[in-house]
């Protein structure tokens, strides 16, 4: 009954990181670039092959997360490193720009 449950928990975890896609040129390529929000203070967000880096400075103070970006198919959310993000609006291009809208702040990209 041990060997059963410990083979269970072995293949939870394995499959668990099955389901994220990392974002890449072939693999959710319109993610890719510097977008940029000025919904809730001042956010930045650069995402290239696969790697991500989330800077937002409010007031006097800066928060820093860097990591691998990837999404949750099914789930329409982002992650990079331990931070999810929820996609509201995957990312659209108009005429002069391209925008998407994580967590409630729209964010920018040329």
């Amino acid at each position: 009954m041990k060997k059963i449950i410990a083979v269970l928990s072995l293949l939870a975890i394995v499959t668990a990181g099955c389901n994220k896609v990392k974002v890449s040129s072939t693999d959710y390529p319109d993610f890719l670039g510097n977008w940029y929000s000025y919904d809730d203070g001042y956010i930045e967000l650069d995402i290239y092959n696969t790697n991500a880096s989330w800077v937002k400075t409010q007031g006097i103070g800066t928060t820093t997360i860097t990591g691998n970006a990837k999404i949750i198919p099914g789930k329409d959310m982002l992650k990079i490193f331990s931070k999810k993000f929820a996609i509201d609006q995957y990312p659209t291009d108009s005429i002069t720009f391209w925008t998407m809208t994580l967590d409630g702040n729209v964010y920018y990209r040329n």
